[in-house]
């Protein structure tokens, strides 16, 4: 019945409820899709739903905790009333979690079925922008309920927690008068203020100077939690301490209009600032998401080109020597069937290792791709690297001329490896550039935080069956 008097008050804040309980379950069931698993850059974009996961929660933490306050200090007065007549504060308590109950349920559940219903929908618009729609078949995510659930009954029972320990400190009177006072203006605002100001400047440093592509989802989300937890504490501290260094400006604050309106935003902004720092954050995450969703279809064409910089290419990967001898004649009956002339064939050996950071180099010990490495090194033969760029580079056995290609190290002197042939150190005998290679070379799918072509006398010597591998490019136009 309270629920149905005050539906001016609950209708809000059910709506809020519902939405944040959408976003949530979209979240959680996309980044939990078992087939992303499977994809080329689907753990990553799992990863990164789950983060975003986390930030949601966040979000709807503070959404839920304003509303239920606008809808706590309406009530005050009914709840004061209710004391007055003779309820004692258990009892009212008892009467605030039962309506909390109720209305949690009824929201969160309504929240769940739209989020089913839009969790399809938005698994065909990722289907369609990720444009990989073989063998992926939408599923539902149980697990995901379960998350949601957890999440808006640990957030509801905070809120029942501050609801009553709001009734219980309050007397009757105190409550009849609630709606009418004003809001305080809080302790060491200033503080709060700066404290804002260096997270939200710290967290814009942290997303600007990211140069590891490995740690960069990591620091993304960190600098995303900041800029969160910043944005609430100023628009919260941040404005009071505004309006505060405006009140001392005699000259600006002692004019009609603005006396009242300075004063009256100085004891009302508090509570207004969780409303209005959501609407900021959950309006500019739209705005990045759907800067970085055209940015990344834009440059589907580009990134086309940096893989596939020709018009066919074949690629056997392999990690035994013995098995290259196999895959020449597969790719001529493939040529066979090519359709125009062919020209501009190249056919080229490279070997690819992962290493790890060593005081003077890199080391090959066992290192995989998925082993967040520092370095990835495409180890190719100096005949075939001079052929391509008329070079005439020269190297020993146990000696590597090595191209810089991206990252912060750019000088190196020893690299150490682990291979069929070689457990020795190999002395770096020449830094060159290596950006000539990388413009002309498919790039692979791999994540390191530098790369390098290194200019080898032969890369099989390099193979190691354990980490690394092998990979026989053949490549043509027409």
């Amino acid at each position: 019945t309270n629920l149905r008097k005050n539906r001016a008050l609950y209708v809000p804040f059910a709506l809020a409820t519902v939405m944040v309980t959408v976003v949530l379950y979209v979240t959680n069931a996309l980044a939990a899709t078992p087939e992303f698993a499977h994809l080329e850059g689907g753990s990553a974009m799992a990863k990164t739903l789950g983060f975003g996961f986390v930030i949601v929660q966040i979000v709807s933490l503070v959404v839920i905790l304003y509303a239920n306050a606008f809808v706590m200090k309406n009530r005050a007065k009914e709840f004061g009333l209710y004391g007055i007549l003779g309820l004692d504060r258990k009892n009212i308590q008892l009467l605030s979690l039962i309506e909390l109950v109720v209305f949690a349920a009824l929201s969160i559940g309504l929240g769940l079925i739209l989020g089913v219903i839009f969790h399809a929908a938005s698994f065909a618009i990722l289907l369609k922008l990720i444009q990989y729609d073989i063998g992926i078949k939408y599923s539902f995510q149980f697990g995901s309920i379960i998350a949601v659930l957890l999440t808006m009954v640990a957030i509801f029972v905070l809120v029942f927690f501050l609801n009553a320990a709001k009734i219980y400190m309050s007397r009757p009177l105190e409550l009849l008068k609630e709606k009418k006072k004003g809001e305080k203006k809080g302790r060491a605002v200033t503080v709060r203020a700066i404290i804002g100001l260096g997270l939200l400047g710290y967290a814009y440093y942290m997303s600007q100077s990211i140069e590891s592509p490995v740690k960069a989802l990591l620091y993304f989300f960190l600098a995303v939690l900041l800029v969160v937890i910043a944005t609430y504490i100023l628009f919260d501290a941040g404005s009071i301490a505004l309006l505060s260094i405006l009140q001392k400006n005699k000259k600006l604050f002692y004019q009609p209009t603005n006396f009242i309106s300075i004063s009256n935003l100085q004891f009302r902004m508090r509570k207004n600032a969780a409303g209005l720092a959501s609407v900021c954050i959950l309006s500019t995450m739209v705005l990045v998401t759907m800067a970085t969703t055209v940015a990344l279809q834009r440059g589907t064409t580009a990134r086309l080109d940096s893989n596939y910089p020709t018009d066919y290419s074949a690629v056997a990967y392999f990690v035994l020597e013995k098995d290259m001898d196999q895959y020449p004649p597969i790719v001529q009956k493939i040529k066979e069937q090519t359709k125009g002339q062919l020209k501009d064939e190249k056919t080229f050996l490279n070997v690819l290792r992962f290493g790890q950071r060593t005081e003077n180099g890199f080391d090959f010990a066992n290192v995989n791709s998925g082993d967040s490495p520092a370095a990835m090194f495409t180890l190719v033969s100096v005949d075939q690297y001079n052929k391509m760029f008329g070079t005439n580079y020269t190297v020993g056995d146990k000696e590597m001329i090595v191209g810089h290609i991206k990252g912060d190290v750019k000088q190196i002197s020893e690299v150490k490896t682990y291979s069929v042939v070689y457990n020795a150190t190999i002395t770096v005998k020449e830094m060159i550039d290596g950006t000539p290679y990388a413009k002309v070379m498919p790039q692979l799918p791999y994540v390191a935080d530098n790369q390098y072509v290194g200019i080898v006398k032969d890369p099989l010597q390099y193979l190691n069956p354990v980490a690394g591998q092998a990979m026989y490019y053949f490549t043509w136009n027409t």
